[in-house]
């Protein structure tokens, strides 16, 4: 009968075995907010990496109607021009009709 242990012996071994269960207890509980706050911030980066790439989809179409935009005095300056040299086509052959009427 010399393998049984004594009660304080035991008692001493309850209370290493609660000491030693608390302590895994308090890990466990560190690492399930850990686990909390890593899943928040995965959902995070998910948000942000949507909205980035909405941003970036606008930034695109933006970029056509910038585009667009930046025509528009080109194409007003070509009007003008072409505006100007038909003024200055029909002044000539105005003056040249003229010029001819006048010698007949």
């Amino acid at each position: 009968m010399d393998n049984f242990i004594t009660r304080p012996e035991h008692e001493e071994f309850c209370r290493r075995v609660d000491a030693e269960e608390k302590r895994q207890n308090r890990r466990l509980e560190l690492l399930e907010d850990n686990v909390q706050k890593i899943a928040a911030l995965t959902v995070s980066i998910e948000k942000m990496a949507c909205s980035l790439e909405a941003m970036a989809k606008e930034l695109g179409d933006q970029g056509s109607r910038l585009q667009a935009l930046e025509e528009v005095p080109g194409k007003n300056w070509s009007a003008l021009r072409a505006g100007i040299i038909g003024a200055l086509a029909a002044a000539v052959g105005c003056g040249l009709a003229a010029a001819i009427v006048n010698f007949m």
